[in-house]
């Protein structure tokens, strides 16, 4: 079979094959040839939905998940603790106290897995950043 065009409304149709002449259909031949496939066909789209939202909900709480919080707290951190090394190299020109803000700073960022209520969301005043 190539295509099946059917009319509700008129409760007819045709078969198109590809080797073999069409055939027309009648609410019958319908209901004896097509309709028990369309159904299955329904029925699977429906399994392959349910199926697909199980996954996503499962992909859903293992992001949310506590573990997968800290990962990505700690990524953050040390994204910024990176992005801060070259600030407290010997040699780069920072006067004391920019130097005590800066490592301040950056033991904060240290300290942000171990502080109560980690992981969060990132943000709020608990967030150096």
């Amino acid at each position: 079979m190539r295509a099946l065009q059917w009319d509700g409304a008129l409760r007819t149709g045709h078969v198109e094959f590809t080797d073999d002449y069409n055939q027309s259909l009648d609410a019958t031949l319908y209901a004896e040839e097509v309709a028990p496939f369309a159904a299955l066909h329904k029925a699977e789209k429906a399994r392959l939905s349910t199926e697909a939202e199980t996954a996503e909900a499962a992909r859903f709480a293992e992001y949310n998940s506590e573990n997968a919080r800290f990962i990505r707290l700690r990524a953050a951190r040390d994204a910024r603790v990176a992005d801060t090394d070259y600030l407290v190299m010997p040699d780069y020109p920072l006067d004391n106290a920019d130097m005590v803000t800066v490592r301040a700073y950056r033991q904060a960022l240290r300290d942000l897995p171990q502080q109560d209520g980690a992981p969060w969301d990132g943000g709020g005043e608990e967030t150096p950043w």
